[in-house]
């Protein structure tokens, strides 16, 4: 494994000339089953990734396993494009050399009905070697950034974890810094089983999240948008405002707010001091 820390590959991915400079240093300093498992992971010639019908698995999972590492996790985000409510992170770390009768169904959590993620979500954590949730909410968003914030919920994840992970597969592009070896995968929750079943448990949670929410702030429907920008929602900060649960660093919040805000400012009375 002496290729992850070397400077000619930096964070177990190549981009544009960079791959095709250094495919064959990598392909002698790494072991051929996880090479060949990076093939589906790298740029065609046009730069670009095909984008096949992918079901996830666990062939990255066990390559890992073969190399050494014993306490693989996935990681993946969810609500990272929404108006409000947290930013959550799922990590799950399956269990090695064990056969697991919900992996034929599972899926990306965007591809899968909320009736299948609500069945799904407690198998995955009754079978899972552990498991663990996270979350930025958005006043931490709002101070942070979103990508910062999203690493705090993965962070945060990984911590959750019952078992310490020797090895994180990522979902995304973002690059990570979270003390161990790790990988980034574009398409990894529609590719990875550990990242799927991250995504289902994350999202899950998160809607959960937001039903409990529109309890308290009916008027966004929360339930049925979970807080992105559906026309309900936009037309809902246009008339009430946002509330506190909103990201006040989005657009349209930071005009929903800079209305909101002008209502309350005190006018000039026609008839008595000005006010300033």
């Amino acid at each position: 494994m002496s290729g992850v820390g070397s400077p000619r590959y930096d964070g177990w991915r190549f981009a544009g000339s960079e791959h095709r400079a250094h495919r064959s240093a990598a392909a002698l300093t790494l072991p051929a089953y996880i090479t060949q498992l990076w093939r589906d992971d790298l740029p065609s010639a046009s730069g670009t990734l095909a984008k096949p019908d992918y079901k996830p698995t666990r062939y990255q999972e066990a390559a890992l396993w073969r190399a050494g590492f014993s306490a693989v996790a996935g990681l993946d985000e969810v609500g990272r494009g929404a108006l409000a409510g947290p930013v959550a992170a799922g990590a799950v770390i399956l269990p090695p050399a064990r056969r697991l009768s919900w992996l034929s169904g599972l899926r990306d959590s965007k591809q899968l009905t909320p009736q299948r993620r609500e069945e799904l979500a407690p198998r995955i954590k009754q079978t899972a070697l552990a498991w663990g949730i996270g979350w930025a909410d958005a006043q931490e968003i709002d101070a942070l950034g979103i990508v910062p914030a999203t690493r705090l919920a993965m962070r945060r994840a990984l911590a959750a974890c019952g078992v310490p992970p020797d090895y994180a597969l990522i979902d995304g592009r973002d690059r990570h810094d979270f003390g161990l070896p790790c990988r980034v995968l574009t398409r990894g929750d529609e590719r990875v089983a550990s990242i799927a079943a991250a995504s289902v448990i994350a999202k899950v949670f998160r809607d959960a999240w937001m039903r409990d929410l529109d309890i308290l702030h009916h008027g966004y429907r929360f339930a049925d948008n979970k807080g992105y920008a559906t026309s309900v929602h936009r037309a809902a900060l246009r008339h009430i405002g946002p509330c506190l649960h909103h990201r006040f660093s989005y657009e349209p919040v930071r005009s929903a707010a800079d209305v909101a805000l002008g209502w309350c400012r005190p006018t000039r009375r026609a008839n008595g001091p000005n006010m300033p």
